[in-house]
């Protein structure tokens, strides 16, 4: 991935910086730990981004796996 970081016209392949990405540990929550992940990406200019945000539950069996 080619980055630009300029706030010109942008050349066919670029992007005006790397995707980013957060996750932030919210605790416990109904059957598992609660997290919640927030990540933007740029186009070729600073104008063109897009970010999303998503909330994940993970749930743990509460049990060691066998050993081998």
């Amino acid at each position: 991935m080619t980055t630009s970081g300029t706030s010109g016209t942008p050349q066919s392949g670029t992007y005006f910086s790397a995707p980013q990405f957060y996750i932030y540990y919210a605790g416990p929550g109904a059957g598992g730990d609660l997290y919640q992940i927030d990540a933007l990406g740029y186009g070729g200019t600073p104008n063109a981004v897009a970010v999303v945000e998503s909330t994940f539950v993970i749930k743990t069996s509460g049990r060691c796996p066998d050993r081998l």
